[in-house]
């Protein structure tokens, strides 16, 4: 199997259990929010799978917070450098998991009842739509950061990983940090999403009676508020296709969300 060449890195390490292959969702920055699971379960005969141990990579933040990272050839993508703020990745074990033919399950889960609402759900607020095809995967990740200087080595730091620019998503489980001399140290422990690869959903609103125009497209009814009057409307159906591979370069400025995200899970707790 050929490396993805294109991918997206995640702004944070996000747990397996957030983020499935077949997945739709609106933003791919944020995968674990606003999204669709469909029920048509994903089986090891449906993805491949390429593992690497001892797994190294050089992540950098940019200013606005979000990672790029330079991976190694398990990867197969390659994310600019833009600052020197540099943080270190160690895991034991890295894997990648892909689907096998994405086009095939595509048109199996939009067949779905309730992906089909979700679907018709964005397509009335005309959202963007992505659907997971590969998910890149560390085992117990290690980051390191640089510091400039330690005034104490070996202390233990009990705060967010988010503290000091390590990433992991809330439901993530981090270890303490640990300060060095000359940098400190956080570990996300089991498995977790460091990044994924999505396509584009392409989808459209069009009269039953006309001509697709979507290749590949499956299309269903589109639900719609009737205009009063003695004209008889002509249903509308949605038809929709998968579309391109979608890379960190063609999401523009698309935030991540998170910070909303967090704080619904608040309320949540309280």
């Amino acid at each position: 199997m050929s490396p993805p060449t294109k991918s997206v890195l995640l702004p944070k390490v996000f747990p397996l259990s957030l983020v499935n292959l077949g997945q739709l969702l609106p933003n791919p920055l944020n995968p674990s929010f606003s999204s669709c699971i469909p029920e048509r379960p994903i089986t090891e005969d449906d993805y491949s799978k390429l593992e690497e141990s001892e797994y190294t990579a050089t992540l950098t933040l940019e200013k606005s917070g979000k990672l790029k990272a330079s991976f190694t050839k398990l990867f197969g993508a390659f994310f600019g450098v833009r600052t020197v703020n540099t943080i270190g990745l160690y895991a034991r074990t890295a894997f990648h998991l892909e689907l096998i033919q994405p086009d095939a399950i595509f048109r199996k889960v939009v067949q779905e009842s309730e992906v089909q609402a979700w679907l018709n759900e964005m397509a009335q607020y005309h959202k963007p739509v992505y659907f997971v095809v590969g998910l890149q995967v560390i085992i117990d990740g290690v980051f390191k950061q640089r510091i400039d200087r330690s005034e104490e080595a070996g202390i233990s730091m009990h705060v967010p990983l988010e503290a000091v620019g390590l990433p992991a998503h809330g439901s993530a489980q981090a270890t303490g940090l640990v300060k060095g001399e000359g940098y400190v140290e956080g570990k996300v422990l089991g498995e977790n999403v460091l990044g994924i690869l999505v396509r584009k959903v392409n989808y459209k609103i069009r009269n039953s009676g006309d001509r697709p125009t979507l290749v590949e497209e499956s299309v269903w009814k589109y639900p719609y508020e009737r205009v009063k009057g003695d004209r008889e409307e002509e249903a509308l159906v949605l038809e929709v296709s998968i579309g391109d591979h979608v890379g960190d370069d063609d999401l523009g400025g698309m935030s991540d969300g998170l910070g909303e995200e967090d704080d619904e899970d608040d309320e949540d707790e309280d």
